[in-house]
């Protein structure tokens, strides 16, 4: 839209005549020439309103100067205008301070404010895009405006009230509310004045009718009518028609409808003149036909025939606006005392005439004068109360106002408070002179502004230091208005980029145009996100072309500040960063990251080639003593051998295995199983562990677990019972004699969750003191003791990692020569309880023979897993190489595939995936991995090729038997108990061939008495402490060989001894006594046997 021009008024407004002769008579840049001012939508119908209103080419109304010198007062401006915007003139019909009586309109303020029903407020015209070219403005003739339209009905706006002051100023909300009251007033007035022209109108055509006395009393404003003394009206004007409808019969009920209010004292009025013969005149409210209540004054007058009193003459006038004017008058009074009080504002009048000054009370205490001071003293006392430093400004402030004859000054001053401080006051005074011209009252109010100069300093203060810290972050600055797009950029923006401010052109294009072009689609989305308020802060990184050419990395930041009604914004703030050096550092760190990847995964190769090297030929070590140790056919002697052949390939194992934990802690590639478990079995099978090396040499080992412990817990069972067997076996290999101690105890315990300590306590060699440091360091061992001892130094360091992994700690105490104790806690929820306990979904189909298919290229791993697995009763074909595996799962129906997955030919995941992709049954069989390249990396390529899962190299035949049982096909049958009553057969040989079947008898003997009794099924407190301490006692019998019945023993003692209910095991545990007892008759015959023949 063109800007608004409303400069031949404002610019009178400031100069008066010679201003606005020097206005309108200065040549108009081809700015203004060009541009047209806006025009109302309903221009058109607005000008036949004035047309009709006949406000045109007539004098100015002295009613309308009345509003505008109040207006000059109110608002404490120097001008004030009532306006009518005419086709090409603006026509003004009331003012203040101004004495031009029209100007033309194209340079008119007055167009922007009717083109809506809003106020039009310009505090500072130099600042307003509309107004800052006009002359007025430039010359400094005009600065403030605010205009109120005149609505004469809904959409039609005939003019405007305006003040408008030299000096930039805001309107307060109460201003604003004073403003659009007067022109309230205005419009009234017009209105008024419309109705007199319609009354003239309906008059003229009157008088064409009747030019009696009908012609006369209906030209007047009021109504009049005539009625006999009992009340029955004989005439009425045309006004009273007007007022009441049309005459009908409930005409002289309409008549008398007065206000309820006002109906008593009428009625009072009326009769007590009616009774004295005397005029009366009264003012109330009577009721319109359109159902108002108006305000009459009415007068009555009795009309005598031959001394007699006839008729009674009436007459109404219609006093509404005026008294609704007074009203409001009455209101904005009150609103401006209110507003005084709100701004906390003292009021005092000087009379320079008499010389004395008078002050309110909000006054005195503003000044700081004590309560009981005069309220008037002399005008010179003023001298007195404002500080010194401001005295010689102010008056010179005020005699300038004075010479300059102008109406009204302000200035700001100091006076002392009652404490001592300093209190900012700010005056504001309106000049009154007499008819000659010369001074004769001010009257004015005072502020107490202490509270805003001391913010004012404090924004100074800190509007320094935000530039000293801007300039401490060595930040660009820039400032952009939208809609024009010029800006401002600080001196270090410009720097930034090689430049001077002088060779920057201010605009929005100069930064697109420096913008890499790619970076430039990405900053403009960016850039739009925000300014359509999508984003709370527009930040980007981006490339600007250097002066010298070269690109400038930054960091764009800003935020809009202004928006207009419609949500668009204005104006938008920021800085930039320079970051070139912080992007060239991320570029090395990038580099430096792909190079370390790179040799990570070097070395990851390595370890695994390593890995695979080593357990190949181990698998075929360790495989084969497996068998010779099963072979009773072998000597003592020769066993012996076998034991630490297979003792010797187990070392090597670990350290290998070590070796790849420890990488895989480096490469942050350890993962954790959590699953449930149970505490007593976990304790049992770890011990049962390190038992074998305890007895051999001759250490006592024990454990205790506390009560109070949940019998199942979740957790990672294998890397606990890595780090527990890891303090064990340390224990065992530096402890000579003595024995050993396992305790596990609850630390904590906050809802579901727990906190458990494993405590290892030895009765070895101890730690020096100068040695500690050395320990959980990799590679780090304490002396020579433990070098004899073996090891890669490794174990210590590997359980502080997974320690820590799972959230725990890990510590010791250590004295040389008396023992040392190592301890690890560890967080662990509690899982439920077996619902069904001890019973699978369903087992594999007894007497059924699972097929296997074993695909794997050494000779050697062919024979000991083919060895394995028929002696576990399985059917097992084996092939050499990917391609045979292929061919042989589709002409055969195999259970389970175990796939080696270095071969020559094709390896083992590429068979797998071209076995998922046959068009064939076979595709769903279980693929196991049987592998030496166990990183995380590696088993993950193993599933992804399709693989169920993997076990390692060399062989475990409880591994191997693991993930037969998990992915080999279960029938729905339910076959009992998971525990086997069966003896252990490795374990039950192994005691034979340690202490002989004699003394192997004798134990099988002794244990079968205590398991005559049957366990009760129904336990009270005492009766399972009973039960626990049985249970106890045949714990033993794991060592004869019966594994699952001592761990079912142990489970249940734990279940008694915690508070928990063991009745749902005792079945069971009842079923698994006899099985044992059927077991150790069948043994003991066999024992007997072979006792008599030796």
């Amino acid at each position: 839209m063109p800007l608004c021009r409303f400069r031949d008024l404002l610019i009178s407004l400031y100069a008066f005549q010679n201003a606005l002769s020097r206005c309108l008579t200065i040549p108009v840049r081809s700015f203004w020439i060009d541009t047209m001012y806006p025009l109302p939508t309903n221009e058109e119908d607005r000008l036949m309103a004035l047309s009709s209103l006949r406000l045109l080419d007539t004098d100015a109304d002295p009613h309308l100067d009345s509003i505008c010198r109040l207006a000059t007062s109110i608002f404490d401006v120097p001008m004030s205008a009532v306006s009518i915007m005419g086709p090409d003139t603006q026509y003004i019909k009331g003012r203040c301070g101004i004495d031009v009586t029209e100007c033309s309109r194209d340079l008119a303020f007055c167009n922007h404010t009717i083109i809506g029903e809003d106020l039009v407020v310009v505090p500072d015209a130099r600042l307003d895009n509309r107004f800052r070219h006009h002359p007025a403005v430039s010359d400094g003739s005009i600065r403030f405006y605010a205009g109120a339209p005149l609505v004469l009905s809904p959409g039609l706006v005939l003019g405007s009230l305006c003040v408008a002051d030299i000096t930039p100023r805001q309107l307060t909300s109460r201003q604003e509310e004073q403003l659009a009251g007067l022109a309230n007033l205005v419009v009234s007035h017009l209105r008024s004045h419309e109705r007199k022209i319609r009354t003239q109108e309906e008059l003229d055509e009157l008088q064409q009718v009747d030019a009696r006395y009908r012609v006369l009393t209906d030209l007047l404003p009021q109504k009049i009518w005539v009625q006999t003394p009992d009340g029955i009206a004989t005439y009425y004007n045309r006004r009273v028609r007007e007022h009441f409808g049309s005459l009908g019969p409930d005409f002289e009920e309409r008549i008398k409808a007065i206000h309820p209010e006002d109906l008593g004292p009428l009625r009072a009025t009326y009769e007590a003149s009616y009774r004295s013969g005397t005029p009366y005149t009264i003012d109330a409210r009577v009721l319109h036909v359109d159902g108002s209540y108006r305000w009459h004054r009415i007068n009555a007058l009795p009309i005598e025939r031959d001394g007699q009193i006839v008729e009674w003459a009436h007459t109404g006038l219609d006093i509404h606006e005026l008294r609704v004017a007074q009203e409001e008058l009455r209101e904005t009074s009150h609103l401006l005392q209110v507003a005084l009080d709100a701004a906390a504002a003292g009021t005092w009048v000087s009379d320079h005439v008499e010389g004395i000054t008078r002050i309110s009370a909000k006054e005195k205490e503003i000044l700081g004068l004590p309560a009981d001071h005069p309220d008037t003293f002399p005008v010179e006392y003023w001298y007195e109360i404002i500080d010194s430093r401001d005295l010689p400004g102010n008056r010179q402030i005020f005699d300038a106002a004075v010479k300059e004859r102008r109406d009204n000054y302000q200035f700001e001053y100091r006076v002392k408070a009652p404490d001592g401080s300093d209190r900012w006051i700010q005056t504001f005074g309106r000049i009154i002179y007499d008819a000659a011209g010369e001074l004769a009252k001010v009257v004015g109010l005072g502020l107490d502004i202490t509270d805003r100069k001391n913010t004012e300093e404090a924004l100074r203060s800190s509007g320094e230091r935000l530039a000293h810290a801007i300039e401490a972050t060595d930040d660009g600055l820039w400032d952009w208005h939208i809609k024009t797009g010029y800006g401002w950029n600080s001196p270090r923006w410009c720097t930034i980029l090689g430049y001077h401010p002088d060779e920057i052109e201010l605009h929005v294009t100069t930064w697109i145009n420096l913008i890499h072009p790619d970076d430039h689609d990405r900053v403009m989305e960016v850039l739009q996100v925000h300014l359509e308020g999508k984003t709370p802060v527009y930040e980007c990184e981006h490339r600007l072309r250097h002066k010298d050419g070269h690109w400038v990395w930054i960091l764009d930041r800003g935020k809009v500040v202004d928006r207009d009604e419609a949500g668009e914004a204005l104006r938008m703030v920021g800085t930039i960063s320079d970051i070139s050096e912080r992007k060239r550092n991320e570029t090395a760190l990038a580099e430096a990251k792909a190079a370390a990847e790179q040799a990570n995964q070097a070395k990851s190769e390595f370890l695994a080639t390593v890995s695979h090297e080593i357990r190949t030929p181990l698998a075929g070590i360790l495989g084969y003593t497996d068998l010779f140790l099963e072979d009773r056919s072998l000597t003592q002697e020769q066993l012996q051998r076998a034991k630490k052949i297979h003792s010797a390939g187990s070392a090597l194992l670990t350290v290998v295995n070590d070796i790849l934990d420890f990488s895989r802690i480096e490469a942050g590639q350890i993962e954790f199983a959590y699953k449930p478990f149970s505490i007593a079995t976990f304790v049992d099978d770890t011990l049962s562990i390190i038992k074998g090396l305890a007895d051999k040499k001759g250490l006592q080992l024990s454990a205790n677990v506390e009560g109070g412990i949940p019998s199942r817990l979740i957790g990672d069972e294998g890397r606990l019972r890595q780090v527990l067997l890891n303090l064990l076996n340390n224990a065992v290999k530096f402890t000579p004699a003595g024995g050993i101690k396992l305790l596990v105890e609850q630390v904590n315990q906050v809802g579901e969750a727990c906190t458990l300590r494993f405590v290892v306590s030895d009765t070895g060699i101890g730690i020096a003191d100068n040695q500690k440091d050395r320990l959980f360091k990799r590679f780090s061992q304490v002396d020579g003791l433990k070098r004899a001892a073996g090891g890669t130094g490794l174990g210590l360091a590997i359980s502080k990692h997974l320690v820590q992994l799972m959230g725990g700690e890990i510590a010791f105490e250590s004295i040389e020569g008396c023992g040392s104790t190592f301890w690890f806690s560890i967080g662990l929820d509690k899982a439920d309880p077996i619902p069904d306990p001890f019973r699978k979904q369903g087992t594999r189909e007894i007497g059924r023979a699972t097929r296997i298919l074993v695909v794997e290229d050494v000779t050697a791993n062919q024979e000991i897993a083919q060895s394995y697995l028929e002696a576990d009763g399985h059917a097992v074909d084996v092939v050499a190489n990917g391609s045979d595996a292929i061919k042989a799962v589709q002409d055969n129906a195999y259970d389970l595939v175990l796939m080696d997955i270095q071969m020559p030919g094709m390896d083992g995941l590429t068979a797998t995936q071209l076995i998922r992709k046959l068009d064939h049954p076979a595709r769903d069989v279980p693929v196991i991995a049987m592998t030496a390249y166990v990183l995380p990396q590696q088993v993950k390529a193993f599933l992804d090729a399709g693989m169920n899962g993997h076990v390692g190299k060399p062989f475990n035949r409880a591994e191997l038997n693991a993930a037969i049982e998990r992915w080999t096909p279960l029938t729905n049958v339910n076959h009992g108990p998971s525990y086997s009553a069966a003896l252990d057969q490795p374990i039950f040989q192994d005691l034979i061939d340690s202490i002989g079947p004699a003394k192997t008898l004798k134990m099988l003997q002794d244990l079968a008495p205590n398991l005559q009794a049957e366990f009760p099924e129904s336990l009270n407190q005492d009766g399972r402490l009973d039960l626990a301490r049985r249970l106890h006692s045949l714990t033993y019998s794991g060592m004869l060989g019966f594994m699952a019945f001592s761990k079912l023993c142990r489970e249940v003692e734990h279940a008694c001894l915690s508070g928990q209910d063991p009745s749902a095991l005792l079945p069971v545990l009842n079923s698994l006594r006899i099985a044992v007892l059927s077991e150790i008759d069948s043994a003991s015959i066999r024992l007997q046997d072979f006792t008599l023949a030796a």
